[in-house]
Parts: structure tokens; sequence; C-alpha cells
């Protein structure tokens, strides 16, 4: 697969997300995967990502950068966002808060395979905390 191919599959599945449809990620996820190293059914991670839909309804995935290399897909997600109940361990605000994600895919057969996220904490916890 064509690092242009798998730019497209990973923009599809960014869209996909962005319609908040979470639990229709079987052409992008693998049934079983890894998440920053622990083994997870792909039902475990769309749960996550529904989680993450229910704490900030107005949730979206910008791209802020993206590279894909091989069958590698790097990604800076800029999120702006309101969350409306507990998340990380803050207590909502009402205020909007912006961080960023910096996630890393490993694909096979075109699907997710292996996902490491790594989360701005200080950002959020500046903003969440004020």
């Amino acid at each position: 697969m064509s690092s242009e191919e798998l730019e497209l599959i990973y923009r599809r599945y960014l869209a996909t997300l962005n319609e908040h449809r979470t639990h229709d990620l079987s052409e992008f996820v693998q049934d079983r995967l890894t998440y920053n190293g622990q083994e997870w059914s792909r039902q475990e991670y769309e749960g996550l990502l529904t989680e993450d839909v229910k704490t900030f309804p107005d949730l979206a995935y910008p791209i802020g950068l993206l590279v894909v290399q091989g069958p590698h897909v790097a990604c800076r997600i800029d999120f702006d966002c309101t969350p409306v109940r507990e998340w990380l361990g803050f207590q909502p605000n009402g205020k909007r808060i912006s961080f960023s994600e910096h996630v890393f895919y490993e694909f096979h057969q075109g699907r997710i395979q292996h996902v490491w996220s790594l989360l701005d904490h200080q950002a959020i916890s500046r903003q969440m905390t004020s």
C-alpha cells in the first residue's frame, strides 16, 4: 500500500470520527490492536472514543500535522472543545480547552493494528483548573 493510499484511509478514519460514528470503525481498525502497549479489542477502542464524544459533544479531530511513511501514520491533532463531564480527574469549568494529541499508528492490511497516544496534560491541567 502506498503512502498516498494510507493517508486517504487515515483521513476517512478521521472523517468517521468527526461524524461521531465511533461504533463504525471495523473498516479502519483490526479486531485486536494494541493501545499504548496494551492489548485491546476493537470494541474497547470504540468504547474509548465513544466516551470521548460523551465528554466533549463538540469534539472534532483537526489535523495539525500529518506524516505517513510505510505502514506508519503520525498525526498531531489540535483539539478545541468543551468538556461537559469529568475528564482525566478534572471537573469541567464550562470553558473550551485547546490541547494537542500526538498519536502514532501502525497499519496492517490497511487497518490500524497499533496506536500510541500522547496528550498535552500540562495544557489540559492549566485550562481545566483555572
